[in-house]
Formats: structure tokens, C-alpha cells, sequence
């Protein structure tokens, strides 16, 4: 997807980025235009992503963040995400999201087991480092 974006638009700046399983989000700032974003879709079908426009939205104190000291983490942010579930200790996951970029670069893991009432979240930096752990049980 990251390369999609670059390929795409020539850089990896977004104001914000939501992963669900079935497709992402993605918010652009557009330039010349500060107070606007443009939001696209992004799917995967059979291998081959397709960004797709979805409108333009206002922009409240948005920051663009650069997803280019990220790309080098993911791996770890990726395997962070894989056991997130145990991490945050909510037992098979009902619903998860990611969110990279909303809160300055960071990515914003989140999951939810509705049968159960039970939540989590865990927040790393672009540079794959931990920075805050919401587990269910606390």
C-alpha cells in the first residue's frame, strides 16, 4: 500500500490512514489548499491495490505526517499487530482497526471483542517503539 502511495501522489504524506480487514482510508492534505483533505479507498483485488477518490473534507489543525520512517518499522509494527491480541488480552477479536497517523506518527492499534465487552489498544511511534498499552483487564 505505502508504495501504491508513493507511486501515486510522489510522496507518503497523509494526514491519516485507517486499516480495517476489507479496505483503508486514507486522508490527503491537498495542496494550495490547507484547509481541505481529499480522502481516497484503498483495496486490495486479487493482488493489485486500487486507490480510489471518496471526496474532500475539511481539515481541523491537521498535520501531515510523513510515512517514509515508518515503512523501515513495519515489520515490527506488523508483528506488534499479530499479537496484539494477547497483548491486550482480548480473547478472539470481534473487530480490529488500525489508525496511523491521527495523533502525530504513531499508529493506533485497536481491538474489540463485542460478545465479550472486552476493548483494547496499543500505540506505537513510527520508529516501532511502544508508546502507550490500553489491555482490556486494566
Amino acid at each position: 500500500m505505502l508504495d501504491d502511495i508513493e507511486r501515486e501522489f510522489g510522496d507518503l504524506n497523509v494526514d491519516r490512514i485507517t486499516v480495517y480487514p476489507d479496505r483503508t482510508e486514507i486522508e490527503r492534505p491537498i495542496p494550495g489548499k490547507p484547509g481541505l483533505a481529499q480522502s481516497y479507498s484503498y483495496r486490495l483485488t486479487a493482488g493489485t491495490g486500487k486507490l480510489t477518490e471518496q471526496g474532500t473534507s475539511s481539515r481541523s489543525d491537521a498535520i501531515p505526517n510523513d510515512l517514509a520512517p515508518l515503512r523501515q518499522n513495519l515489520p515490527r509494527v506488523i508483528g506488534l499487530f499479530s499479537g496484539a491480541d494477547r497483548t491486550l488480552r482480548v480473547e478472539n477479536p470481534t473487530s480490529s482497526y488500525v489508525i496511523v497517523g491521527a495523533s502525530g506518527p504513531s499508529v493506533e492499534m485497536n481491538l474489540k471483542n463485542a460478545e465479550q465487552g472486552t476493548t483494547g489498544s496499543l500505540v506505537v511511534g513510527f520508529d516501532g517503539v511502544i508508546q502507550q498499552i490500553q489491555r482490556a483487564d486494566q
